[in-house]
């Protein structure tokens, strides 16, 4: 029975008022928000209850807890930010934010992505501190608050002149380890307004819409209920603006760039003109949002790009088409460059050494559309803490986490400090 096993109830407690904070964004301009800064101090509170060295930026664009020795610095990143609950609550088996464990699960928005990692870290960090084992490095567990919108907490870190770790992990993907991330790339393609009819679905550019809803100008309303999924996984979805949009027919340019050019493709065959893809992966594309009313008419796409294919490339191919459609025009939204680092490096083999000891598994490293913080610093990978079998309900309803997940990733994270501390 390892650490976080004996210490089950305290972990549960401590995660539940973590959960209990509703750390999204409504407004994605509004940031940083109290709610934001409340689940910073609330870690830096149970940091230094247990005597570590702490730091919380004043507004809550990030918070760190450390402890070692020495002038190199593991860095294990976390964020504390999720995405909203979804328009309707009903959903939920139990309320999103008040931690549930049942079955083996752990139930509640951020349980999965990204709090419930973030606080297995921290435990791995109170079991070193108790058992006085002498670090001849540093640990850092940073944990901002913007990730899942533009990246604002870890960006104002760096900006900080906050110390980079020297080698490290973010514990929000899967094992074995990625050694790659794709680019991702977002932008919005605008209409002009319309004064037959209302359209809105979506809410986060990173996450598959479930819902959308259509009124025109005689009182018609049509509703689609679609499923939600991460949208480096489109495909795992149902996304309900093209359900929305085939159960009418419209003169407008951007429902009409839609059917055309989208529709129930989620890898860009049709709006890029062929398939684009790697042996890893292929091209992502996931219509996020859209809005139309008397006042603006857009829609908003997040992409996921194979390290063989360049944003640039697919952004010509884009500027050539909307030729086709006078009416609309192209805006930047947001980019994450890729990562890449080596499967010969050192930091991909010890931790991927310290994954099969502890699992007896050989397993490749992995190449993923995710968009981690690896992206956000050298020498950092996204690593556990689930596994090829595990449920991925991060940005769904009913979100969970697996405490068999947490308690194996317990041991290989414990396996990975000791080789490098």
């Amino acid at each position: 029975m390892n650490y976080l096993e004996k210490n089950k109830n305290n972990f549960i407690k401590d995660l539940k008022g973590l959960i209990k904070i509703k750390s999204y964004l409504e407004d994605v301009n509004n940031y940083p928000t109290k709610e934001l800064f409340n689940a910073v101090d609330y870690m830096i509170s149970l940091g230094k209850e247990e005597g570590f060295r702490t730091y919380i930026e004043p507004k809550g664009y990030y918070g760190y807890i450390e402890m070692g020795q020495g002038t190199e610095m593991i860095g294990i990143l976390g964020h504390l930010d999720v995405v909203p609950p979804g328009e309707d609550i009903s959903k939920w088996q139990t309320p999103p934010f008040e931690l549930n464990f049942e079955d083996g699960l752990l139930k509640g928005r951020g349980t999965q992505d990204d709090k419930g990692p973030v606080m297995l870290v921290f435990y791995l960090m109170k079991e070193l501190k108790e058992s006085s084992v002498k670090l001849k490095k540093r640990i850092r567990l940073i944990f901002p608050t913007d990730e899942e919108s533009f990246w604002r907490g870890v960006e104002k870190y760096k900006s900080d002149k906050q110390e980079i770790p020297t080698f490290g992990f973010t514990p929000d993907a899967l094992f074995p380890v990625t050694y790659s991330e794709r680019e991702l790339w977002e932008f919005k393609i605008i209409g002009k307004p319309s004064n037959e009819f209302t359209i809105n679905a979506g809410a986060a550019l990173n996450v598959v819409p479930d819902s959308a809803k259509y009124t025109n100008i005689d009182g018609t309303i049509l509703s689609s209920e679609g499923k939600a999924a991460h949208a480096m996984e489109p495909h795992k979805g149902e996304n309900a603006i093209i359900k929305l949009i085939n159960r009418f027919e419209s003169n407008n340019q951007l429902i009409k760039f839609i059917k055309k050019e989208i529709n129930n493709e989620t890898n860009g065959i049709s709006l890029f003109n062929k398939l684009f893809k790697d042996d890893d992966s292929e091209l992502t594309v996931n219509l996020a949002t859209i809005n139309i009313d008397d006042k603006k008419s857009e829609i908003a796409l997040d992409l996921r790009v194979p390290n063989t294919t360049n944003s640039k490339e697919l952004k010509k191919i884009i500027l050539e088409k909307l030729k086709m459609y006078p009416n609309l025009t192209f805006e930047h939204y947001d980019f994450l460059q890729r990562v890449y680092i080596s499967k010969e490096s050192n930091l991909i083999k010890n931790l991927m050494e310290s994954y099969e000891e502890v699992t007896g598994s050989k397993e490749k490293p992995l190449s993923s559309g995710g968009a981690t913080y690896a992206r956000a610093m050298k020498n950092i990978v996204a690593y556990g803490p689930y596994f090829k079998d595990t449920p991925m309900t991060e940005h769904q309803y009913n979100e969970n986490a697996k405490w068999e997940d947490f308690i194996k990733a317990y041991d290989i994270y414990q396996n990975f400090i000791k080789k490098v501390i």
